[in-house]
């Protein structure tokens, strides 16, 4: 582990540092069935803490249907032990284009995200 300019912790490519209160995740990369283990890993390690958790998904470049399960299995443990979990902003780029295509918002490029879970539009 080491730490960036910033002052945020890097685990693999996942960075956590403070953000008023919340544990925030920098999630950079790929998203996917290939990094699913080590996302995984890397996600029971954040769970394991005591405060909430604000995911930034920005810097992501690819996500599949498993990085779309991991975001949910993080959410629901986060849940069941207590902990709040949102997204810092909108999904936008990679996370937008995997969530419109397996169904779980509408709105293309350009439009604004339909969904009946406020976590997917980025309200927590």
């Amino acid at each position: 582990m080491g730490q960036n300019d910033s002052g945020d912790t890097r685990v693999g490519q996942v960075a956590a540092g403070a953000s008023t209160g919340w544990r925030r995740l920098a999630l950079t990369g790929r998203l996917t069935l290939r990094e699913a283990e080590e996302r995984r890993a890397e996600f029971l390690s954040v769970l394991a803490g005591t405060d909430p958790i604000e995911l930034d998904c920005s810097g992501l470049d690819v996500v599949d249907a498993a990085g779309l399960q991991l975001l949910i299995a993080l959410r629901h443990s986060a849940e069941r032990a207590g902990k709040a979990v949102r997204l810092a902003r909108s999904p936008e780029g990679a996370l937008r284009a995997a969530l419109v295509t397996a169904g779980f918002v509408e709105g293309g490029s350009g439009k604004a995200i339909v969904s009946h879970d406020r976590f997917w539009r980025g309200e927590g």
